[in-house]
């Protein structure tokens, strides 16, 4: 519990990606629009987890800060659909460039671990994911707690 504690706190403190100061909200919206540009924001909004509204309000906020910007295609003029400009990519490349370096320090504590322990380490780590995202669901339908008789 420590340790996931420890990893949302991390994930909350605004980071420099080489674009100036960028809230993990606002860079998890870059990362999205630059694995999928293209997408309107009815499709980020669903591969966020958020709002139609949220994701738009962030789009917005975004485009302003010149990091995200709205088109639209010859196909469908009403559809608007969503790219990095240049600056975002650069935000964008930053961050995929800490995930590397993250990556790479975990694996430098880890690194000396045979391949039977490196595979149970990383099957505990799945099923922590797992029950992590079946809490989520839960607590987000109203499913929560109660059907265990707990209340956490």
């Amino acid at each position: 519990m420590q340790t996931m504690n420890r990893m949302h706190e991390f994930e909350t403190i605004p980071m420099d990606f080489g674009t100036g100061l960028l809230h993990p909200s606002e860079i998890h919206t870059i990362q999205a629009v630059g694995l999928q540009p293209g997408m309107n924001v009815t499709t980020l909004a669903a591969r966020m987890g958020v709002s139609r509204g949220a994701a738009s309000q962030m789009v917005g906020r975004l485009a302003g800060k010149g990091l995200v910007e709205k088109y639209r295609t010859r196909d469908n003029e009403k559809e608007v659909c969503l790219r990095l400009t240049p600056e975002g990519l650069v935000a964008f490349r930053g961050h995929e460039a800490q995930h590397g370096w993250v990556h790479q320090r975990i694996y430098d504590r880890i690194g000396d671990l045979d391949d039977d322990s490196y595979a149970l380490l990383l099957s505990v780590f799945e099923a922590i994911d797992r029950v992590a995202k079946e809490l989520i669901d839960e607590y987000r339908s109203g499913d929560g707690a109660q059907s265990e008789g707990g209340n956490a």
